[in-house]
């Protein structure tokens, strides 16, 4: 009989708690799975946008559920809030899936409403802060094209 390998299509391997962990991996892939916003760089950066009781509700509603070792599961999320409201991205260091580096800013509409984000994410073993340094500038350049993207349309829309 066959063992069944523990890698899956893509380059990840399942954990001993059956998880995903692309850790080991040079490619990644979508399973579908859902995650917590405080775990994700997209979900930080759109939390800083919120006030902190808003944060604080959420938070009362669904809990600071650990995905990894390092998922923020404390008050340090306030901490790191303000941290991503003064240098405008987020980042997301292995908080939701092991091996995973992600980075992330927040696309506004016209009136300052959240209408998404955009994200870059690689491999950890990837990362450096040479790396980061690139990544926002390349999200700070095309979030800024998408918003006047937006912008263009809105005032085509609504004059």
């Amino acid at each position: 009989m066959a063992r069944r390998s523990n890698t899956c299509r893509g380059g990840a391997k399942l954990d001993s708690a059956n998880e995903l962990n692309f850790s080991d991996s040079s490619h990644f892939l979508t399973d579908g799975r859902f995650f917590h916003v405080h775990s994700t760089a997209a979900g930080k950066a759109m939390l800083a946008e919120y006030s902190e009781e808003r944060v604080r509700k959420i938070v009362q509603q669904v809990g600071l559920p650990k995905k990894t070792e390092d998922t923020i599961t404390s008050e340090e999320l306030y901490e790191e809030l303000e941290d991503i409201r003064e240098c405008g991205y987020a980042t997301n260091d292995e908080e939701a899936i092991k091996g995973l580096w992600a980075i992330e800013k927040t696309v506004k509409t016209p009136i300052g409403d959240i209408c998404g984000s955009l994200n870059l994410s690689a491999p950890t073993y990837l990362y450096t802060e040479d790396m980061e340094q690139s990544a926002v500038e390349t999200l700070k350049q095309q979030v800024s094209i998408f918003e006047d993207r937006i912008k263009t349309q809105f005032d085509e829309m609504y004059g």
